[in-house]
């Protein structure tokens, strides 16, 4: 990543699935279209997975899933909510490869970072409760349906990068773990997640927020 340009993750995400699909050198010996990440006490899951569960029916029913947290763009065809009009779905839309472009929007009207819709406003990485403001409509939107015993996908095109950073930010969150930890555990939950390009610097982000409100 050069001249501070943004990381293109869709593309990143379909060389990861090409790398699979045509079974060359490198690719995994297994590739699930999504794997469970966290379960709650009440057994509601979490799962983290891609493009091809989060666009079938069969597939998503099998898991039980109707609560999906999207994590594509969702523009210039970069991937879409499938089911969004089906009034059985329920969707959050996460662009979280998109966690700097608030820091070019600036503050809402109030002086304040937070979220309108889909776009979040203001520097994420600027103060600790920004952090907080940022990752906390992804933790609402998960705990809620988990405590409704509602099981969660949380996808983007591989379920690798941006999905997977999103899963363990929820693993940070849920399990009370630091950011190492929830990214060695899922890991092994799903072991292609890799929080590349700049998601590291985000969840250490919200590794001293964490830190902060134990204070």
């Amino acid at each position: 990543m050069k001249g501070g340009a943004r990381l293109d993750y869709a593309a990143e995400g379909r060389a990861l699935l090409e790398r699979v699909n045509l079974n060359l050198p490198g690719a995994p010996q297994k590739y699930d279209n999504a794997n469970a990440v966290y379960r709650h006490p009440n057994g509601a899951t979490l799962f983290v997975g891609n493009v091809v569960i989060a666009s079938s029916r069969t597939e998503l029913e099998s898991l039980g899933i109707s609560r999906i947290v999207f994590c594509q763009d969702g523009d210039d065809g970069e991937g879409s909510m499938t089911f969004a009009s089906d009034p059985a779905f329920k969707y959050l839309h996460y662009p979280i490869g998109r966690w700097r472009d608030g820091r070019r929007r600036g503050k809402l009207e109030d002086g304040e970072a937070g979220w309108r819709d889909s776009v979040f406003y203001g520097d994420v990485l600027s103060t600790p409760a920004n952090t907080g403001a940022y990752f906390q409509r992804l933790f609402d939107f998960v705990e809620e349906e988990l405590e409704c015993k509602q099981n969660v996908l949380i996808h983007c095109l591989a379920g690798a990068h941006r999905a997977g950073t999103a899963g363990i930010a929820c693993l940070m969150y849920f399990g009370n773990l630091d950011a190492k930890t929830a990214t060695l555990t899922a890991q092994v939950a799903r072991p292609v997640v890799d929080p590349i390009g700049d998601f590291p610097l985000l969840l250490e982000s919200l590794d001293r927020f964490r830190a902060s409100e134990r204070t």
